[in-house]
């Protein structure tokens, strides 16, 4: 088997198994693989910022029901 070139980058490509005699680019596959591991570090980023956030919230909640209670 040849390997075939991508006309958009001249990489080797590989055989999709997914697809009767297709063939896919590389680079393009890495860019959209990158792009998914991008996106999920953001989301855990994220939802650790809004962990982080709701804590400091209750905690402060808390503190203001303590309040509340030894003022009356």
């Amino acid at each position: 088997m040849t390997a075939r070139r991508c006309k958009c980058h001249g990489q080797p490509m590989y055989p999709n198994k997914h697809s009767n005699g297709g063939w896919r680019c590389r680079v393009k596959v890495r860019v959209r693989q990158n792009a998914r591991h991008h996106e999920h570090d953001w989301l855990v980023r994220r939802k650790r910022d809004l962990a982080a956030q709701r804590a400091n919230i209750l905690s402060r909640i808390a503190e203001l029901e303590q309040e509340a209670v030894t003022s009356c």
